[in-house]
């Protein structure tokens, strides 16, 4: 193998390693923000289930309160 060769060589395969590391990063980013939003939705609907069973706890000793009155 000639020295020009080698050299051509060594660029193509050190480009092919940086083109890996930045699709990696890509890709690492694209999964970051997939599993950010996945928990904002998971934290959101945490929030929503809890309201509604507090509300529907109130809802429960309004009706009892109603009941103890009569």
């Amino acid at each position: 193998m000639r020295i020009e060769d080698r050299d051509d060589f060594v660029d193509v395969v050190a480009q092919a390693v940086i083109d890996k590391i930045e699709e990696r990063d890509r890709i690492t980013g694209l999964v970051e923000m997939v599993v950010s939003r996945v928990l904002a939705m998971q934290k959101a609907e945490a929030e929503l289930k809890e309201a509604a069973e507090a509300e529907a706890a109130m809802g429960t000793e309004d009706a009892a309160t109603k009941t103890a009155t009569e």
